[in-house]
């Protein structure tokens, strides 16, 4: 009844979307953690970027596989991926920068609130533009 249950609720894009970036952000929170704490001593935007770049393979892979079902060109879908999460993360050092200025409290926590603000914009361009279906579309006689 679970297995059902979870398949029936999977079979929506937003969910897979949700359930993959939320595995891929809790692995990139987790090595910015890391890298914040013990490697980059401290220093933010370096470790969000550190953490981020190590975190795209997997992101990249669920989506085009398990969010998207994409067997479209590898090569043309991995650059326009890079290119959204090249901008996802300058997206996200800026929004971090700012919300560190504003917002008080740990770093972890504000790396955090940024990661949530950027999910909405991140979705729409790999559904729109990453891995859209090309080619020509079935007209209204083809349906």
């Amino acid at each position: 009844m679970l297995r059902r249950a979870l398949a029936r609720l999977t079979r929506h894009r937003v969910v897979r979307y949700l359930l993959a970036g939320g595995l891929s952000n809790l692995v990139s929170y987790v090595l910015f953690v890391a890298v914040f704490s013990f490697g980059l001593r401290h220093h933010a935007v370096p470790s969000y970027i550190v953490a981020s770049l190590l975190a795209m393979p997997l992101s990249f892979f669920l989506n085009r596989l398990w969010v998207f079902g994409s067997r479209a060109d590898l090569r043309s879908e991995l650059r326009r991926f890079t290119v959204v999460y090249a901008v996802s993360i300058a997206a996200g050092v800026c929004l971090l920068v700012v919300l560190l200025r504003i917002v008080p409290g740990p770093v972890v926590v504000t790396q955090a609130l940024a990661t949530v603000a950027l999910v909405t914009c991140v979705f729409l361009t790999h559904t729109l533009w990453t891995f859209a279906r090309r080619g020509p579309r079935p007209g209204p006689s083809h349906r």
